[in-house]
C-alpha cells in the first residue's frame, strides 16, 4: 500500500515508469547478484514481542524461472534505544527461489545475550516485490535455539 501511495505521488509529478522500465529494473536487480538488505521484523514468542532490525548480504544466482542464494545476516533483537536487554543474532544460510520472487530460506547461526550463547536455526518464506530498482520482501520465519526458546517473526527486508 505504501508503494502504491509513493507511485501515485510520483505520477502526480510526472515521474512514471513504463512496463518496459519495470522489466529492465527486474532484470538489472537479478543480474547484479550482490544485494545488501535492511531488515525490519517483529519477533514474538516465549511471552515477549521485540523489534528486530538487521543487516544482510545476499548473493543471488538467478536462473530463467528459479534461483538460489547464499546470505549472511546480523540482527539486534530488542529495543533499539535501550542499552540493556538485547539479544544479538549472526548467521549464514541458503535460500531457494522455486518461483522467481518466492524465497524459501534457512539460516543457522549464533544468538547471544548477557554472556550466554546458543545455536539458533531459522526457516522461513518471503516474497519479493520490485519497486523501481529496490526489492521489498515481506517475510516470516520460525526460529529455534538449543536452549529451548522458540520464536516466530514477521517483517520485511529492503534490498538493493
Amino acid at each position: 500500500m505504501l508503494m502504491a501511495l509513493i507511485a501515485l505521488i510520483l505520477q502526480q509529478f510526472g515521474i512514471e515508469s513504463t512496463p518496459e522500465d519495470h522489466l529492465r529494473y527486474q532484470q538489472e536487480f537479478n543480474n547484479r547478484g550482490h544485494h545488501i538488505g535492511v531488515d525490519f521484523n517483529t519477533t514474538r514468542g516465549e511471552g515477549d514481542k521485540r523489534f528486530t532490525p538487521g543487516l544482510s548480504y545476499e548473493y543471488l544466482v538467478d536462473r530463467e524461472h528459479h534461483g538460489y542464494s547464499f546470505e549472511i545476516q546480523g540482527q539486534m533483537l530488542g529495543d533499539v534505544l535501550q542499552v540493556d536487554d538485547k539479544d544479538w543474532f549472526v548467521g549464514a544460510g541458503a535460500a531457494y527461489y522455486p518461483i522467481r520472487h518466492v524465497k524459501l530460506f534457512g539460516v543457522a547461526g549464533s544468538q547471544w545475550w548477557d554472556g550466554e550463547a546458543a545455536f539458533a536455526g531459522r526457516a522461513g518464506v518471503g516474497y519479493r516485490f520490485m519497486f523501481f530498482n529496490v526489492g521489498i520482501m515481506p517475510n516470516a520465519y520460525y526460529q529455534g535455539t538449543t536452549d529451548g526458546i522458540h520464536t516466530w517473526s514477521i517483517g520485511a527486508r529492503l534490498q538493493y
